[in-house]
């Protein structure tokens, strides 16, 4: 049987109100799991004061998590703060002094080509969120959270998932999914591969809370996938898979053992490709080359302009992840600028591929999807910074197993 899996995005402006609500995929098919980007600005390129940007995960009843950042404008010293939970997939905070909830929502179901929600609570009408939504009949797809080794370079097994996946994604904040929060911003993301070559990249950043001058920091990192920017804290290494799951190795930090969420699944044979690449500083259409036609595309954007070291500086204020299927693009990040007295931190959600700001509040890039072509996934600029940026580009080969056309006629007949 041909591979049927399919991720497909879309996003939705979430209406007031608690109780449940149901957001349905744009294309039809059975959905098994969900990534879940959160913000509470709701105006395509409109940048928002305040920073509050969640990342979840989902794949049933008691496979969730969400981590929530929030760094505020406007506060001397600074006031930024993080939650982590595994009781919910969506929670993005606002306000002062670590914020309050205002939207909180918990896993119900995967009805016919959907997912449904209970929002808990629900107290800001400008929230955006965007939906990948991974479908298939055929994989196998495992979301959750796990503690780490307390002891440097020291070996956890994880094995809830089942079965050996072929990519992890995963996302940790230095701290327990336990709903407390902490005095920093910190948010991170990533994705390893399983194809024998150790392949796994991460956009790591932090900022601290309490703070004047505000100092953030960021790290784009060729071996580690999640954790916390700066040197000698926390970090996650996926070092091998096997029939059960996966093992992760803690780095830099020792003595603290805290969480991480992550999804991992199968692939059934599409290729998929990991890499950091470099952004242009010239507009105009830029192809990136990973190997074969896609059918989905994950960016995480920095302001870096190397690998592998802690930025301490201009290049650490920025945090993009955009995502993108071939029919729809998407975009969610923001800006903090570095060694301020008084904090300044910007927040966008956008329809399309790429909007980003320097630490500062200047621009920097805005790009929009051109096509999926074997082997390039195309991107065409309007705005670029002077100097070339770093970011990590996830790829997963086009399905083979739906007729796209079929579906959006299903599409149109049912909607």
């Amino acid at each position: 049987m041909a591979n049927d899996l399919r991720l497909v995005v879309d996003r939705f402006a979430v209406s007031n109100g608690t109780g449940n609500k149901t957001f349905t995929s744009p294309v039809v098919g059975t959905v098994v799991g969900a990534l879940i980007f959160g913000s509470h600005a709701i105006n395509d390129g409109a940048w928002i004061a305040d920073a509050s940007m969640s990342i979840g995960a989902v794949t049933g009843v008691a496979n969730e998590w969400n981590i929530n950042s929030l760094t505020g404008d406007g506060d001397n010293p600074s006031d930024d703060q993080v939650r982590s939970s595994d009781i919910n997939c969506v929670r993005i905070d606002i306000g002062a002094g670590g914020g309050v909830p205002a939207i909180e929502a918990e896993f119900v179901s995967f009805p016919a080509s959907g997912i449904q929600l209970n929002f808990t609570q629900n107290n800001d009408a400008n929230v955006f969120i965007i939906i990948v939504f991974f479908l298939s009949d055929t994989i196998s797809i495992h979301a959750d959270d796990q503690a780490g080794s307390a002891t440097i370079d020291t070996v956890v097994d994880v094995t809830t998932p089942g079965f050996q996946p072929d990519v992890v994604l995963m996302s940790s904040a230095h701290q327990d999914f336990d709903e407390i929060r902490s005095g920093f911003g910190r948010i991170s993301m990533g994705v390893a591969l399983n194809d024998g070559a150790d392949k796994q990249r991460g956009l790591l950043w932090r900022s601290q809370s309490g703070v004047s001058p505000t100092n953030p920091q960021a790290k784009l990192t060729t071996n580690r996938v999640s954790g916390d920017a700066a040197n000698a804290q926390l970090k996650y290494e996926v070092d091998d898979f096997d029939a059960n799951g996966f093992s992760v190795i803690s780095r830099e930090h020792t003595i603290i053992n805290k969480d991480f969420g992550f999804m991992c699944f199968e692939v059934d044979g599409l290729k998929t490709y990991i890499d950091d690449v470099d952004l242009p500083n010239a507009n105009g259409e830029v192809s990136f080359n990973v190997g074969f036609k896609a059918g989905f595309a994950m960016l995480l954007i920095s302001e870096l302009e190397a690998v592998d070291g802690v930025e301490i500086g201009a290049q650490s204020g920025s945090f993009t992840i955009a995502v993108m299927d071939g029919d729809r693009e998407f975009c969610v990040g923001f800006h903090y600028e570095d060694n301020v007295a008084e904090s300044n931190t910007f927040l966008v959600n956008d329809n399309q591929a790429v909007r980003t700001r320097q630490h500062d509040g200047t621009n920097s890039y805005i790009g929009t999807f051109v096509s999926f072509t074997n082997p390039n996934i195309t991107l065409d600029f309007t705005a670029v910074p002077v100097n070339k940026k770093k970011a990590v580009l996830f790829a997963l080969e086009e399905s083979g197993g739906q007729d796209v056309t079929l579906l959006r006629r299903r599409q149109e007949e049912n909607y």
